[in-house]
């Protein structure tokens, strides 16, 4: 399978089976084979369903969380780096009947496309609120939160590890701007930012910074509303 990004800049083959899947999306692994980056290793993302797609909002939270990381960056420097991808996008140009059959990817489909990041593939802070460990990613978190006004928390924090910091893609966003609807599907409201507060512990890097004053909700609150939202019945808890 192939696609062209859309300023055509370059074009792609991507393999017609996904290494890795998400709650909406799928991974594909990829190539240049055009443009500057022409042999260089990179990865296609598609979304299982139409319904849900929404690419735009994709790079529009990636640029978010990059703009936040930097200004979280300067505060702290010296000490571990947090980096996000930025997806550009792309259209499907050549489609295999497999993968029309069996994934529903055609040729037209909007998808995105990234540089592939080696190394160990990690899920640290998780849409719900779960973390894997505390600390520079959950000061992020945190960080997020004050840095936009108490507006926002960029969560969904997955990709590498390395020595100098971490390497990330394909965050989410809990807002409280539009009732917990500006952000794509993911976004669960102040539901799920009190979920993440449920579970976070203050390090040195965000001791200081403001949080709610209850965190009423937890991970499951945030399952739950995932599970509505598939089942087309979405209803944020506790607001109306």
């Amino acid at each position: 399978m192939s696609c062209t990004l859309n300023n055509n800049s370059a074009t792609v083959e991507f393999s017609p089976t996904s290494f890795a899947s998400g709650e909406y999306r799928r991974a594909h692994h990829a190539t240049y084979t055009s443009g500057p980056k022409s042999g260089r290793s990179c990865v296609v993302k598609t979304y299982k369903a139409q319904r849900y797609a929404a690419f735009a909002d994709d790079i529009k939270i990636a640029k978010i969380a990059k703009s936040i990381a930097t200004e979280f960056n300067n505060s702290r420097k010296g000490k571990r780096q947090v980096t996000f991808i930025i997806p550009q996008l792309g259209k499907i140009n050549r489609a295999s009947c497999f993968n029309a059959l069996c994934c529903g990817d055609h040729v037209g489909d909007a998808v995105t496309v990234e540089d592939f990041i080696p190394g160990e593939y990690e899920k640290f802070v998780s849409n719900n609120g779960t973390l894997k460990f505390h600390g520079t990613l959950s000061s992020f978190t945190h960080y997020s939160y004050w840095c936009s006004k108490q507006r926002l928390i960029i969560v969904d924090l997955q990709g590498v590890r390395t020595t100098k910091g971490y390497t990330l893609t394909d965050p989410a966003i809990h807002s409280t701007e539009t009732m917990g609807h500006g952000y794509g599907e993911l976004d669960l409201g102040t539901v799920g930012i009190e979920a993440f507060f449920s579970t976070h512990k203050c390090e040195k890097a965000c001791r200081d910074l403001p949080k709610p004053n209850k965190a009423r909700y937890t991970f499951l609150d945030c399952e739950d509303i995932i599970k509505r939202k598939k089942r087309n019945q979405y209803v944020v808890i506790g607001e109306s």
